[in-house]
């Protein structure tokens, strides 16, 4: 069978193989560094290890994946040529005992180089620490434990900078080892702990001396009691107060810019999600529901300034108002339908008027019972309609892909009873709610008439490409989703729910959508006094909305300002 990496399971061998990481990453440079001998019971270690991580090779062929959709795939080719082109060179290579293959190639003990030359080949293994990244699928550590995210960050930082004290230690030592042995016959062998009065047996004091000098090198201090005493110990020297001031320096920097510049955009948006985190401990929000809205807030703030957006933008003439919102939001302009072949004004007017969310997978976009609240654009993602029966149970109408929308019309007048949409993965929107369209149809009759105008043909364009995707089964077509069952979706129902999704539609379902939106639309919007096309009174600036309108601070208009949409 296919063995699903979420399970519980799952998640306590991954824990487990996680410690072996942390134990093969800290011993091996120790043993390596400090020439430790192998013992009968180091050995029978180091099998066991490697038979763990052979064992975990072997299950990573029959454990489904999460693709880019965040859905889990469970067809064992596709699983075998995903590991293949992933993580199989490393888990290879860092599993591999090298060192135990060769030992019957160097033979007796009495070649002591080449042992040690065979003991280095153990440096390959270190290859392990890349398989940590492998477990963020068992989350951040702040939605694991309780703990302050400020604190789990410095201790992320600590420990990162204890890791590599403890790696420049290790090959101070290792280094010297080998400069003592490139000593000519006849002159005094020396190492640096020797000159400190340490004995070589002495493996506690060598290496808390190696570790002080690693410190004491990195922070640039160096006090000077522990000196290198060979030129090779001298050039590795120098590349670690290289290698070990840029690491140092990184994390000083980082630390003291979140303590010295708390205006700066990361520090705000850092402190805003700092006050969401706050929030949810003081209510004891759930790890689940934690997770969906620290998620959602990170999103937002991605997408929108942590500064006062509106008032910055305010204070700007309209032809650099409509440029900086344009580039700002230059991704995602092309991912909503509702923009194709509108000018750069009204493109900009109405970006700064939705409002972008994130929707965890199998999440309600809106419920049934509640209905739709504004006119949703899908940027990344599927999301599916589903309608709640009369016996309680959800049954999916049809799948939503990305650059499609949705949820017009619940608050348009259609017959939408007991419709919600649902996100299928992981989910990205832009909203454009319905008080903001209610806003625009009072205050900016103009505007009001070009957004009237992009919504009909962006539902005709959609539903026309749903009409081509059912007749000829063209995959790219927008709602055309029959290929969904394939992908071999694994828990919480998905694979039902897959499946479902390549039901056959009716073949006039793509002309009543079209009939049916448009002509919603028109009866959504009144007539409006004739003002000609706002493209030619220029776009973004004119008659100011009112103070009331809490939708955007900046003057934002529907005539006058010139540049991209019209005259100056």
């Amino acid at each position: 069978g296919i063995l699903d990496p979420t399970h519980p399971s799952k998640l306590r061998w991954d824990m487990f193989l996680a410690v072996l990481i942390v134990m093969s990453v800290l011993v091996i440079p120790l043993r390596i560094g400090f020439d430790v001998s192998d013992t009968a019971a180091w050995t029978a270690v180091d099998w066991a290890v490697d038979a763990f991580f052979f064992l975990d090779m072997a299950a990573n062929f029959r454990t489904a994946f999460e693709d880019e959709f965040s859905v889990y795939v469970t067809v064992p080719r596709f699983i075998r040529d995903h590991y293949l082109k992933s993580w199989f060179l490393i888990d290879f290579f860092s599993t591999v005992p090298f060192d135990r293959l060769f030992e019957p190639v160097v033979g007796g003990t009495a070649n002591l180089k080449a042992l040690r030359l065979t003991r280095s080949l153990r440096l390959v293994r270190l290859l392990k620490l890349f398989r940590i990244f492998k477990l963020k699928k068992l989350g951040n550590a702040e939605d694991l434990v309780e703990v302050n995210a400020v604190v789990v960050r410095a201790l992320k930082l600590l420990l990162t900078l204890g890791f590599v004290g403890h790696l420049f230690g290790c090959f101070w030592s290792y280094v010297a080892i080998e400069a003592a042995e490139n000593w000519e016959e006849g002159e005094d062998a020396a190492a640096w702990w020797q000159v400190l009065g340490i004995e070589s047996s002495d493996l506690y004091s060598r290496y808390v001396a190696a570790l002080y000098w690693a410190f004491t090198t990195m922070t640039t201090v160096g006090y000077g009691d522990v000196l290198p005493v060979s030129d090779l110990e001298r050039v590795y020297a120098t590349v670690i107060m290289i290698m070990g001031a840029t690491v140092f320096g990184y994390i000083v920097g980082s630390v003291s810019t979140l303590a010295t510049n708390p205006f700066g955009a990361s520090a705000r948006q850092q402190d805003k999600l700092l006050k969401v985190h706050h929030y949810l401990d003081e209510q004891k929000i759930q790890t689940k529901l934690r997770s969906s809205v620290k998620k959602h807030v990170e999103y937002h703030l991605s997408q929108r300034s942590p500064f006062d957006e509106r008032r910055l933008l305010a204070q700007l003439p309209a032809d650099l108002r409509r440029a900086c919102v344009l580039q700002a939001h230059s991704e995602v302009r092309g991912k909503i339908s509702l923009f194709k072949l509108q000018e750069n004004y009204f493109v900009a007017f109405m970006l700064q008027r939705m409002q972008p969310e994130f929707v965890l997978q199998d999440v309600f976009i809106n419920t049934p019972e509640e209905g739709s609240d504004g006119i949703y654009f899908l940027t990344s993602g599927i999301a599916e309609e589903v309608k709640k029966e009369k016996s309680g149970e959800l049954t999916v109408q049809k799948c939503v892909s990305e650059g499609q929308v949705f949820g017009y019309d619940g608050f348009m007048g259609m017959e939408t009873e007991n419709i919600g949409y649902r996100a299928f993965t992981d989910c990205t929107l832009y909203v454009l709610m319905e008080s903001d369209i209610s806003s625009i149809i009072q205050n900016q009759p103009i505007m009001a008439r070009k957004l009237q105008r992009a919504l009909k043909n962006c539902i005709v364009s959609q539903s026309a490409n749903l009409v081509d995707g059912l007749a000829t089964g063209n995959k790219k077509a927008p709602t055309a989703q029959p290929h969904l069952s394939g992908w071999g979706a694994v828990g919480k129902g998905k694979a039902a729910r897959a499946s479902h999704s390549s039901q056959v539609y009716p073949a006039n379902l793509g002309d009543e959508e079209a009939k049916g939106g448009a002509a919603q639309v028109d009866a959504f919007f009144p007539e409006h006094p004739a003002g000609g096309d706002p493209q030619g009174s220029g776009g973004l600036s004119g008659r100011s909305r009112p103070e009331s309108d809490s939708s955007d601070a900046s003057p934002v208009t529907a005539g006058g300002g010139g540049g991209d949409g019209g005259k100056g």
